[in-house]
């Protein structure tokens, strides 16, 4: 046995988990002009109440996006960005999938950043692409209407063979906007790292 194998069986990398979660309507819209295009009052708080606590991963566009253009509060922010001379005071900025993998393993290794045991990836459209297939799970708030002015798509875990929803709520409705709640499971995600 050589000294790395020997190395990682004594010191075994410590599993984090990934979940992407995101409001998607019937044509898997989730946004127009750096926006969200159903702002429903009772997803914004199951957003809080899933992600308090935990890391979540953005691309910088998201990051613009968001109340006074700063991370979310009571969170561990990532900010996945092409732009290697950004700095964002309170986030983490990673320039590459293999940075964004590197810094979670090494905080997770570590236990630097407790809320590392989860991250949620939570946007945008590319990001979303990139991620998904790490994620064990996607918490989807489906919006029954399709906006069809829509620029930004959440990729379709219906026709892809690797996700399965099922239904966490009953359907609901807010200011005449249907909504419900499925968490969707990914049969096959990827290991942290894997296929880049």
């Amino acid at each position: 046995m050589n000294r790395i194998n020997q190395l990682n069986q004594e010191n075994p990398k410590k599993e984090f988990k990934m979940s992407a979660i995101a409001a998607a309507d019937l044509i898997w819209a989730i946004g127009r002009g750096n926006d969200l295009i159903y702002r429903i009052s009772a997803d914004l708080k199951r957003f809080r109440r899933l992600t308090l606590g935990r890391t979540v991963v953005m691309g910088h566009n998201t990051l613009l996006s968001l109340p006074g253009q700063k991370p979310l509060e009571g969170r561990t922010n990532i900010v996945l960005t092409r732009d290697t001379n950004l700095k964002i005071p309170g986030a983490v900025t990673v320039h590459s999938l293999r940075g964004f993998f590197d810094f979670a393993q090494a905080a997770a290794d570590t236990e630097e950043i407790k809320e590392i045991e989860e991250i949620f990836v939570i946007g945008g459209e590319s990001v979303y692409r990139q991620l998904l297939p790490y994620c064990g799970q996607a918490y989807i708030t489906r919006i029954y209407a399709g906006e069809l002015d829509a620029d930004r798509f959440f990729p379709d875990l219906d026709s892809d063979p690797h996700w399965s929803g099922e239904a966490e709520s009953e359907p609901a409705e807010e200011k005449g906007i249907g909504y419900r709640y499925f968490r969707y499971t990914n049969s096959a995600p990827l290991r942290p790292g894997e296929a880049l």
